[in-house]
């Protein structure tokens, strides 16, 4: 059971015009900086609204880019052109608004699994490993805009369990609102 108002059952949300099925794209307000990393983890194109961003301008990019607007903040659906674009979380928690978010838009939490910056969301580039610390392990992946490095290490293994996790929760329909790992 996700936290929050759950007496209302939010609808399943069709597409924004102009966007794939299989590869739906994200911008997170800032009240979402946690689950806006978890989606980039995920292997979604996912912005993050910049600091004291209006409304209208967060509405206007989702609208450009073709991307879902993903918010805790009421006062969006309000704004025209809300409907079908903008998507109001009631849960607090990253667990819970992964659960109420695979359920709104049958989201795959293992849809390219650490293909994306979860700094900058830039698609990652295979990187020769070179420089990394002793005893990691690759594959090897570098950002191309900010060159931080990814290799698969223990904290990789976690999220991916996470991920897992919340996958296997929106296929049976199951959800704990816990966090093992906090990104």
């Amino acid at each position: 059971m996700i936290r929050g108002d759950t007496a209302r059952s939010e609808p399943t949300i069709g597409l924004p015009t102009g966007e794939s099925p299989d590869d739906p794209r994200f911008l997170c307000d800032r009240m979402l900086i946690r689950l806006c990393r978890w989606l980039r983890a995920a292997g979604y194109d996912t912005s993050l609204a910049g600091e004291r961003t209006s409304d209208r301008r967060l509405l206007t990019t989702a609208v450009v880019e073709h991307r879902y607007l993903l918010t805790r903040d009421r006062k969006l659906l309000e704004h025209r052109g809300a409907a079908g674009r903008v998507i109001r979380l009631q849960a607090v928690r990253p667990a819970g608004q992964a659960a109420e978010l695979a359920r709104r838009l049958a989201l795959d939490w293992l849809h390219a699994p650490f293909s994306r910056c979860l700094l900058c969301n830039e698609p990652l580039h295979v990187d020769s490993g070179h420089g990394a610390p002793p005893g990691s392990h690759g594959p090897f992946r570098r950002c191309p805009s900010c060159a931080r490095r990814y290799w698969d290490g223990g904290h990789v293994r976690r999220m991916r369990a996470q991920l897992t996790a919340w996958r296997h929760a929106a296929s049976t329909g199951m959800h704990r609102d816990d966090e093992s790992f906090i990104l």
